[in-house]
């Protein structure tokens, strides 16, 4: 059997060329290999957009997006190489519009502008309404509430002189023009040591009060009470009476129409009159006789 003209010369020039290509290291084979893949895969896809016989395609380009042309009859779809995404800690990034292409256009997205929020300092001022928050400042009456008017206590006695051991009764009655009365705390002092008190459920302590503060509306009040004695020694006595117009549910400091009422007594206290006895004494009647003669 004849050999070709070149047969000789081309084996060793091929065994070189195996050779080379086996000496070179695997990694460079890799990326030749590669290489080489990708260039039939380009070519590939330009014959095929080349040969769509005019028929629309449609191209999308994307992030991590496989790449696919459609046609009436068939799909066909093309490997892609997926580049990892890079992650960066940063300002907060708004995604922009979302663009819809038409068929057969290219689609290019272009990456949105970084958008920084910038946050403040909470500039939201306290809620200083009858507060106890420092931050609201002094104390003040917001509106200011009326002048105070007093607390006036008048008695009225059964009687101002009276003998040793005989009750008077005292008739007493508080009114406040601007506060509710009641016999809370109020105190009834005889000047022998005897005391008519009432139980007393005193105001609370205040709270810290600071900024505007909404003083209570003004209510008038009135409170009648009687009371019975007696003195056992004759002379002057005087009795004590106090009303208090307090709330048991506001401190005095934010009560602005509480007042204190005081009003005092004079009974003349006489001895006992001593009564004598009256004697009667019956005469007989006289007899007058007459002689005859």
């Amino acid at each position: 059997m004849s050999k070709l003209p070149n047969e000789d010369t081309e084996a060793p020039q091929i065994r070189r060329l195996q050779a080379w290509w086996l000496e070179l290291p695997l990694a460079y084979r890799l990326n030749a290999l590669l290489y080489f893949l990708g260039a039939v895969g380009f070519v590939f896809l330009i014959g095929t957009l080349l040969s769509s016989d005019g028929r629309p395609r449609q191209l999308q380009v994307g992030s991590g997006a496989p790449v696919t042309t459609a046609s009436t009859s068939s799909t066909v779809a093309r490997p892609t190489t997926t580049r990892p995404a890079t992650t960066t800690s940063g300002p907060t990034t708004s995604a922009g519009p979302t663009t819809t292409a038409a068929p057969g256009a290219t689609t290019t997205t272009r990456p949105a502008g970084n958008t920084t929020t910038t946050s403040g300092p909470n500039t939201t001022a306290p809620d200083c309404r009858n507060s106890s928050n420092p931050a609201c400042g002094p104390f003040t009456w917001d509106p200011p509430p009326a002048s105070n008017q007093p607390l006036s206590v008048v008695v009225s006695p059964s009687r101002t002189i009276v003998p040793v051991g005989e009750l008077v009764q005292f008739n007493v009655t508080a009114s406040d023009p601007d506060h509710l009365v009641s016999s809370n705390c109020s105190l009834v002092r005889y000047d022998d040591g005897l005391v008519a008190d009432a139980p007393c459920n005193p105001p609370p302590d205040c709270p810290a009060r600071h900024g505007p503060w909404t003083p209570p509306a003004a209510q008038p009040g009135s409170h009648t009470a009687s009371y019975l004695k007696s003195w056992d020694t004759p002379g002057e006595h005087t009795v004590v009476f106090t009303f208090r117009s307090w709330s048991t549910e506001r401190c005095l400091a934010l009560d602005p129409y509480a007042s204190e009422g005081t009003t005092e007594v004079t009974v003349l206290v006489t001895a006992a009159t001593t009564t004598v006895p009256t004697t009667t004494t019956t005469v007989p009647p006289t007899t007058s006789t007459t002689a005859g003669t």
